[in-house]
């Protein structure tokens, strides 16, 4: 979980700011797809957004911070998924922050994907499925309407 307590063993994963930020306490990430992240979404984003003077490491502009050699398993990984997780709108995906910058929706923003490129859609198909998997979750769990109950129903008492 976030937030737990730094490993005796002295595991630097283990410090609280290389967790993955879960929602609900559900598995380490979640929403998102960790395993994407790591092996389709990171490479585009270490490629495109991690140099020094834009979002790399340690600094990182606009609280985005991209540790470009960060490998999953690693605090550096943890810490690149935390601060991209923070610029996605999981209820409004097209609202995000992330996709805002890379698609030319933020004029102080100096990198666009041309439309329709590989990287662009990777990060647009990573986001629009978190989002996705949160609003399915929600559904089912009943979130929106009154005790989990369908607000269409009525019962006759």
């Amino acid at each position: 979980c976030f937030g737990a307590p730094p490993s005796p063993t002295g595991d630097p994963t283990a410090a609280p700011e290389c967790q993955l930020d879960t929602e609900g306490e559900r598995t380490p990430g979640y929403p998102f797809d960790v395993d994407q992240f790591a092996t389709v979404v990171m490479p585009v984003l270490a490629q495109s957004c991690g140099n020094a003077g834009c979002h790399g490491a340690p600094g990182g502009n606009g609280g985005l911070t991209i540790w470009k050699e960060a490998q999953a398993g690693d605090c550096d990984f943890g810490k690149t998924f935390n601060s991209v997780k923070g610029k996605v709108d999981l209820a409004t995906p097209a609202n995000s922050r992330l996709l805002a910058a890379v698609t030319g929706g933020s004029a102080t923003h100096p990198f666009t994907f041309p439309a329709g490129s590989t990287g662009l859609t990777t990060i647009k198909d990573y986001v629009e499925g978190a989002a996705a998997g949160a609003a399915g979750a929600a559904a089912s769990a009943g979130v929106g309407s009154r005790d989990g109950l369908d607000p269409t129903t009525s019962f006759n008492v």
